[in-house]
């Protein structure tokens, strides 16, 4: 089934540095897709819920899972499975794929230790 992309609800976070914009509003699928555009830090969160992946289309930055840095630029991807905290960090823009579909309420912020 083909789904074409129509106005997306987009919300900024973290004091302007990332913006969100969600792809598609369909509730019936079993995840959802947004786009993150990333000017600065992402402060750690973990989503006890969802797991989520987050596919770099350009720049660079590192993403944080647990204790683990990775660097990453365009065609990267990085799995972050429900439970692991989880940061960003760079200027990059990316696809934020999330299962099942991401509520706020999951979403629980961790201290920057």
């Amino acid at each position: 089934m083909k789904h074409t992309r129509q106005e997306s609800e987009q919300v900024e976070l973290f004091d302007g540095n990332l913006n969100v914009e969600k792809l598609f509003n369909k509730e019936a699928f079993s995840f959802d897709v947004a786009v993150g555009t990333l000017d600065g830090h992402h402060p750690p969160v973990v989503n006890n819920e969802s797991d989520r992946a987050y596919y770099v289309l350009s720049g660079e930055g590192s993403i944080r899972v647990n204790d683990s840095w990775f660097d990453v630029s365009k065609s990267d991807l990085v799995e972050v499975p429900a439970g692991k905290a989880h940061a960003l960090k760079g200027e990059m823009r990316y696809l934020i794929i999330t299962s099942p579909p991401f509520d706020p309420a999951n979403e629980e912020m961790l201290d920057e230790g």
